[in-house]
Protein backbone atom coordinates (compact mmCIF):
# COMPACT_ATOMS: atom_id res chain seq x y z
CA UNK A 1 0.00 0.00 0.00
CA UNK A 2 2.74 2.47 0.90
CA UNK A 3 4.53 2.06 -2.43
CA UNK A 4 1.27 2.58 -4.33
CA UNK A 5 0.44 5.59 -2.18
CA UNK A 6 3.78 7.25 -2.97
CA UNK A 7 3.22 6.68 -6.71
CA UNK A 8 -0.29 8.12 -6.39
CA UNK A 9 0.98 11.26 -4.64
CA UNK A 10 3.69 11.72 -7.28
CA UNK A 11 1.08 11.38 -10.03
CA UNK A 12 -1.23 13.93 -8.40
CA UNK A 13 1.64 16.34 -7.82
CA UNK A 14 2.75 16.19 -11.45
CA UNK A 15 -0.85 16.50 -12.64
CA UNK A 16 -1.10 19.90 -10.94
CA UNK A 17 -4.85 19.77 -10.28
CA UNK A 18 -4.82 19.21 -6.52
CA UNK A 19 -5.36 21.96 -3.94
CA UNK A 20 -2.16 23.21 -2.35
CA UNK A 21 -3.38 22.34 1.15
CA UNK A 22 -3.96 18.75 0.03
CA UNK A 23 -0.39 18.46 -1.23
CA UNK A 24 1.26 20.20 1.71
CA UNK A 25 -0.91 19.00 4.61
CA UNK A 26 -3.38 16.20 3.84
CA UNK A 27 -1.14 13.90 1.80
CA UNK A 28 1.85 14.17 4.20
CA UNK A 29 -0.44 13.22 7.11
CA UNK A 30 -1.56 10.06 5.35
CA UNK A 31 2.04 9.24 4.45
CA UNK A 32 3.07 9.68 8.08
CA UNK A 33 0.34 7.32 9.28
CA UNK A 34 1.10 4.65 6.69
CA UNK A 35 4.81 4.66 7.53
CA UNK A 36 4.00 3.95 11.18
CA UNK A 37 1.76 0.96 10.42
CA UNK A 38 3.02 -2.62 10.30
CA UNK A 39 3.69 -3.31 6.57
CA UNK A 40 1.69 -6.52 6.86
CA UNK A 41 -1.46 -4.48 7.60
CA UNK A 42 -0.94 -2.43 4.45
CA UNK A 43 -1.60 -5.37 2.17
CA UNK A 44 -5.00 -4.88 0.47
CA UNK A 45 -6.08 -8.32 1.69
CA UNK A 46 -5.65 -7.12 5.30
CA UNK A 47 -7.89 -4.07 4.96
CA UNK A 48 -10.12 -5.18 7.86
CA UNK A 49 -7.16 -5.51 10.21
CA UNK A 50 -5.89 -2.09 9.13
CA UNK A 51 -9.21 -0.46 9.94
CA UNK A 52 -9.35 -2.23 13.30
CA UNK A 53 -5.84 -1.02 14.11
CA UNK A 54 -6.51 2.60 13.14
CA UNK A 55 -9.90 2.90 14.86
CA UNK A 56 -8.19 2.20 18.18
CA UNK A 57 -5.99 5.26 17.66
CA UNK A 58 -8.10 7.80 15.76
CA UNK A 59 -11.66 9.12 15.82
CA UNK A 60 -13.93 8.13 12.91
CA UNK A 61 -14.14 11.77 11.80
CA UNK A 62 -10.34 11.89 11.50
CA UNK A 63 -10.19 8.57 9.67
CA UNK A 64 -12.81 9.70 7.15
CA UNK A 65 -10.36 12.32 5.92
CA UNK A 66 -7.53 9.78 5.69
CA UNK A 67 -9.62 7.04 4.10
CA UNK A 68 -11.01 9.45 1.50
CA UNK A 69 -7.46 9.85 0.21
CA UNK A 70 -6.62 6.16 0.59
CA UNK A 71 -9.74 5.14 -1.32
CA UNK A 72 -8.91 7.65 -4.06
CA UNK A 73 -5.46 6.09 -4.25
CA UNK A 74 -7.01 2.63 -4.57
CA UNK A 75 -9.29 3.82 -7.38
CA UNK A 76 -6.25 5.22 -9.17
CA UNK A 77 -4.46 1.88 -8.69
CA UNK A 78 -7.42 0.15 -10.34
CA UNK A 79 -7.17 2.38 -13.41
CA UNK A 80 -3.44 1.73 -13.56
CA UNK A 81 -4.05 -2.06 -13.38
CA UNK A 82 -1.99 -2.22 -10.20
CA UNK A 83 -4.87 -3.60 -8.12
CA UNK A 84 -7.96 -5.56 -9.08
CA UNK A 85 -10.36 -3.95 -6.58
CA UNK A 86 -10.68 -1.17 -4.03
CA UNK A 87 -11.10 -2.80 -0.60
CA UNK A 88 -11.07 0.55 1.21
CA UNK A 89 -14.25 2.08 -0.24
CA UNK A 90 -16.42 -0.08 2.05
CA UNK A 91 -14.40 1.00 5.09
CA UNK A 92 -14.83 4.64 4.08
CA UNK A 93 -18.61 4.16 3.96
CA UNK A 94 -18.55 2.55 7.41
CA UNK A 95 -16.54 5.43 8.87
CA UNK A 96 -18.85 8.02 7.33
CA UNK A 97 -21.89 6.32 8.84
CA UNK A 98 -20.21 6.41 12.25
CA UNK A 99 -19.69 10.17 11.89
CA UNK A 100 -23.29 10.98 11.07
CA UNK A 101 -25.15 12.74 13.84
CA UNK A 102 -28.85 12.53 12.99
CA UNK A 103 -29.72 14.57 16.08
CA UNK A 104 -27.85 17.66 14.81
CA UNK A 105 -27.30 17.25 11.06
CA UNK A 106 -30.23 19.34 9.88
CA UNK A 107 -31.16 21.26 13.00
CA UNK A 108 -31.44 25.01 12.98
CA UNK A 109 -32.08 27.87 15.35
CA UNK A 110 -35.51 29.44 15.16
CA UNK A 111 -35.64 33.09 14.08
CA UNK A 112 -36.39 34.14 17.66
CA UNK A 113 -33.41 32.14 18.95
CA UNK A 114 -31.15 33.67 16.30
CA UNK A 115 -32.30 37.13 17.41
CA UNK A 116 -31.58 36.32 21.06
CA UNK A 117 -28.08 35.08 20.17
CA UNK A 118 -27.33 38.14 18.04
CA UNK A 119 -28.56 40.51 20.76
CA UNK A 120 -26.49 38.75 23.43
CA UNK A 121 -23.34 39.12 21.34
CA UNK A 122 -24.09 42.68 20.17
CA UNK A 123 -24.72 43.90 23.75
CA UNK A 124 -21.77 42.01 25.31
CA UNK A 125 -24.19 40.31 27.64
CA UNK A 126 -21.75 37.50 28.42
CA UNK A 127 -18.42 39.15 27.64
CA UNK A 128 -15.99 38.53 30.53
CA UNK A 129 -14.91 41.77 32.27
CA UNK A 130 -11.24 41.28 31.36
CA UNK A 131 -11.77 39.99 27.83
CA UNK A 132 -9.19 41.26 25.33
CA UNK A 133 -11.88 41.54 22.64
CA UNK A 134 -15.55 42.18 23.32
CA UNK A 135 -18.10 39.78 21.86
CA UNK A 136 -19.78 42.71 20.10
CA UNK A 137 -16.78 42.99 17.77
CA UNK A 138 -18.15 39.94 15.93
CA UNK A 139 -21.84 40.94 15.96
CA UNK A 140 -22.01 42.14 12.35
CA UNK A 141 -20.02 39.14 11.12
CA UNK A 142 -22.52 36.75 12.72
CA UNK A 143 -25.52 38.78 11.56
CA UNK A 144 -24.17 38.64 8.00
CA UNK A 145 -24.07 34.84 8.17
CA UNK A 146 -27.62 34.63 9.57
CA UNK A 147 -28.90 36.93 6.81
CA UNK A 148 -27.09 35.34 3.86
CA UNK A 149 -26.63 31.68 4.84
CA UNK A 150 -23.13 31.68 3.36
CA UNK A 151 -20.52 29.27 4.58
CA UNK A 152 -18.32 30.84 7.28
CA UNK A 153 -15.20 30.62 5.11
CA UNK A 154 -16.86 32.83 2.47
CA UNK A 155 -17.88 35.46 5.02
CA UNK A 156 -14.36 35.41 6.45
CA UNK A 157 -12.85 35.98 2.98
CA UNK A 158 -15.32 38.70 1.95
CA UNK A 159 -13.66 41.88 0.66
CA UNK A 160 -15.13 45.27 -0.13
CA UNK A 161 -14.30 44.84 -3.82
CA UNK A 162 -16.82 41.98 -4.00
CA UNK A 163 -19.73 44.27 -3.12
CA UNK A 164 -21.42 46.17 -5.96
CA UNK A 165 -22.93 49.57 -5.12
CA UNK A 166 -25.51 51.70 -6.86
CA UNK A 167 -26.50 55.17 -5.65
CA UNK A 168 -24.57 54.68 -2.43
CA UNK A 169 -26.33 51.40 -1.57
CA UNK A 170 -25.06 47.83 -2.02
CA UNK A 171 -27.13 45.88 -4.55
CA UNK A 172 -25.27 42.58 -4.95
CA UNK A 173 -22.29 40.55 -3.77
CA UNK A 174 -19.97 38.39 -5.84
CA UNK A 175 -18.86 35.30 -3.92
CA UNK A 176 -15.79 33.77 -5.55
CA UNK A 177 -13.32 33.10 -2.72
CA UNK A 178 -13.04 31.32 0.60
CA UNK A 179 -10.39 31.37 3.31
CA UNK A 180 -9.65 28.03 4.91
CA UNK A 181 -6.59 26.24 6.29
CA UNK A 182 -4.58 29.44 5.87
CA UNK A 183 -5.14 29.66 2.12
CA UNK A 184 -7.35 31.88 -0.03
CA UNK A 185 -9.01 29.61 -2.57
CA UNK A 186 -12.05 29.44 -4.89
CA UNK A 187 -15.42 29.10 -3.20
CA UNK A 188 -16.82 25.57 -2.99
CA UNK A 189 -18.97 25.75 -6.11
CA UNK A 190 -16.22 27.44 -8.11
CA UNK A 191 -13.50 24.78 -8.27
CA UNK A 192 -14.09 23.57 -11.81
CA UNK A 193 -11.50 25.91 -13.27
CA UNK A 194 -14.06 28.40 -14.61
CA UNK A 195 -13.84 30.75 -11.60
CA UNK A 196 -17.29 32.20 -12.27
CA UNK A 197 -18.37 34.28 -9.24
CA UNK A 198 -21.74 33.50 -7.68
CA UNK A 199 -24.02 36.54 -7.60
CA UNK A 200 -25.95 37.13 -4.39
CA UNK A 201 -28.74 39.76 -4.32
CA UNK A 202 -28.80 42.28 -1.47
CA UNK A 203 -32.16 43.10 0.13
CA UNK A 204 -32.85 46.17 2.25
CA UNK A 205 -32.03 44.45 5.56
CA UNK A 206 -28.68 43.19 4.28
CA UNK A 207 -27.96 46.56 2.65
CA UNK A 208 -28.53 48.36 5.96
CA UNK A 209 -26.12 45.97 7.67
CA UNK A 210 -23.39 46.42 5.05
CA UNK A 211 -23.73 50.20 5.15
CA UNK A 212 -23.39 50.15 8.94
CA UNK A 213 -20.13 48.16 8.90
CA UNK A 214 -17.17 50.45 9.62
CA UNK A 215 -14.18 49.95 7.37
CA UNK A 216 -11.34 48.47 9.39
CA UNK A 217 -7.72 48.27 8.40
CA UNK A 218 -6.36 44.92 7.25
CA UNK A 219 -2.68 44.06 7.55
CA UNK A 220 -1.00 45.02 4.28
CA UNK A 221 0.37 41.69 3.18
CA UNK A 222 -0.52 39.00 0.69
CA UNK A 223 -2.06 35.75 1.96
CA UNK A 224 -1.24 32.35 0.55
CA UNK A 225 -3.37 32.10 -2.58
CA UNK A 226 -4.40 28.89 -4.32
CA UNK A 227 -3.29 28.68 -7.93
CA UNK A 228 -6.88 27.73 -8.78
CA UNK A 229 -8.20 31.15 -7.72
CA UNK A 230 -8.10 33.20 -10.92
CA UNK A 231 -10.56 36.01 -10.20
CA UNK A 232 -8.12 38.25 -8.34
CA UNK A 233 -5.04 40.07 -9.55
CA UNK A 234 -1.67 39.46 -7.95
CA UNK A 235 -0.10 40.75 -5.83
CA UNK A 236 -3.25 40.90 -3.73
CA UNK A 237 -3.49 42.44 -0.28
CA UNK A 238 -7.01 41.85 1.09
CA UNK A 239 -9.33 44.63 2.18
CA UNK A 240 -11.54 42.53 4.45
CA UNK A 241 -15.10 43.40 5.39
CA UNK A 242 -14.77 41.38 8.61
CA UNK A 243 -11.12 41.41 9.72
CA UNK A 244 -10.22 39.83 13.04
CA UNK A 245 -9.15 42.00 15.99
CA UNK A 246 -5.59 41.30 14.81
CA UNK A 247 -6.48 42.81 11.41
CA UNK A 248 -6.27 39.53 9.49
CA UNK A 249 -8.68 36.73 8.57
CA UNK A 250 -11.01 35.56 11.35
CA UNK A 251 -10.15 32.11 12.75
CA UNK A 252 -13.53 30.38 12.73
CA UNK A 253 -12.52 27.81 15.37
CA UNK A 254 -11.52 30.62 17.72
CA UNK A 255 -14.78 32.47 17.09
CA UNK A 256 -16.87 29.33 17.60
CA UNK A 257 -15.12 28.05 20.73
CA UNK A 258 -14.34 31.35 22.46
CA UNK A 259 -17.31 33.53 21.47
CA UNK A 260 -20.26 31.75 19.90
CA UNK A 261 -20.37 28.52 21.91
CA UNK A 262 -20.03 30.09 25.39
CA UNK A 263 -22.76 32.62 24.58
CA UNK A 264 -25.21 30.05 23.24
CA UNK A 265 -24.55 27.61 26.09
CA UNK A 266 -25.22 30.42 28.57
CA UNK A 267 -28.52 31.13 26.82
CA UNK A 268 -29.40 27.42 26.90
CA UNK A 269 -28.88 27.37 30.68
CA UNK A 270 -31.22 30.35 30.99
CA UNK A 271 -33.84 28.61 28.85
CA UNK A 272 -33.72 31.26 26.10
CA UNK A 273 -32.32 28.88 23.45
CA UNK A 274 -33.29 25.22 23.18
CA UNK A 275 -29.83 23.76 22.48
CA UNK A 276 -26.35 24.60 21.26
CA UNK A 277 -25.69 24.13 17.55
CA UNK A 278 -22.34 24.97 15.89
CA UNK A 279 -21.73 28.21 14.00
CA UNK A 280 -22.28 26.47 10.66
CA UNK A 281 -25.94 26.00 11.59
CA UNK A 282 -26.51 29.68 10.96
CA UNK A 283 -26.67 28.45 7.36
CA UNK A 284 -29.40 25.95 8.25
CA UNK A 285 -31.29 28.71 10.07
CA UNK A 286 -31.27 30.95 6.99
CA UNK A 287 -32.39 28.13 4.73
CA UNK A 288 -35.34 27.28 6.99
CA UNK A 289 -36.40 30.92 7.16
CA UNK A 290 -36.41 31.12 3.37
CA UNK A 291 -38.36 27.87 3.05
CA UNK A 292 -40.99 29.15 5.46
CA UNK A 293 -41.28 32.36 3.43
CA UNK A 294 -42.31 30.31 0.39
CA UNK A 295 -39.05 30.27 -1.57
CA UNK A 296 -38.52 27.15 -3.65
CA UNK A 297 -35.79 24.65 -2.85
CA UNK A 298 -34.31 25.32 -6.30
CA UNK A 299 -34.01 29.06 -5.63
CA UNK A 300 -32.50 28.46 -2.20
CA UNK A 301 -30.05 25.95 -3.65
CA UNK A 302 -28.87 28.55 -6.16
CA UNK A 303 -28.36 31.14 -3.41
CA UNK A 304 -26.64 28.75 -1.01
CA UNK A 305 -24.44 27.13 -3.67
CA UNK A 306 -25.83 23.65 -3.07
CA UNK A 307 -28.53 21.38 -4.54
CA UNK A 308 -32.25 20.87 -3.79
CA UNK A 309 -31.48 17.24 -2.92
CA UNK A 310 -28.85 18.29 -0.38
CA UNK A 311 -31.25 20.81 1.14
CA UNK A 312 -33.84 18.10 1.67
CA UNK A 313 -31.28 15.65 3.05
CA UNK A 314 -29.00 17.80 5.20
CA UNK A 315 -30.14 21.37 5.69
CA UNK A 316 -33.88 21.19 6.09
CA UNK A 317 -34.99 21.06 9.72
CA UNK A 318 -38.15 18.97 9.40
CA UNK A 319 -38.72 19.38 13.13
CA UNK A 320 -39.45 23.09 12.60
CA UNK A 321 -41.36 22.42 9.37
CA UNK A 322 -43.65 19.92 11.05
CA UNK A 323 -44.20 22.17 14.09
CA UNK A 324 -45.17 25.10 11.86
CA UNK A 325 -47.36 22.88 9.71
CA UNK A 326 -49.16 21.43 12.74
CA UNK A 327 -49.85 24.89 14.16
CA UNK A 328 -51.59 25.97 10.96
CA UNK A 329 -53.80 22.93 10.40
CA UNK A 330 -57.53 23.23 10.98
CA UNK A 331 -58.94 19.82 11.85
CA UNK A 332 -62.24 18.85 10.18
CA UNK A 333 -65.12 18.23 12.54
CA UNK A 334 -66.81 14.84 12.84
CA UNK A 335 -70.10 16.16 11.47
CA UNK A 336 -68.56 17.59 8.28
Amino acid sequence: MLDVWIKFVDFKTQQGKVEETTLTKAYPLVTKILTKVDPELLKPSNYKQLLSFLTKRYKPSTLVSYYTKISACANWALKQDIWEKNPYSRDLAILKSQCENPDKSGKAYSDSEATVILNAIATDRFTPPRAWTKHSYYAQFLQFMFLTGVRPQLAIALEWEQIVWERDRPIKIYFDRAYTSGILKPSKGDRNGKNTPRVFPVNSELADLIMAIPKKETIHREPRISRHLKTIDRPHCPDLVFPSPRRWYIAIDHFTNRIFKPVVESLVKLGEVSEYLPTYHSRHTTQNRWLESGMSEEAIAALLDTSPTRIRKHYRDDRLDYENLAQNITLPELGD
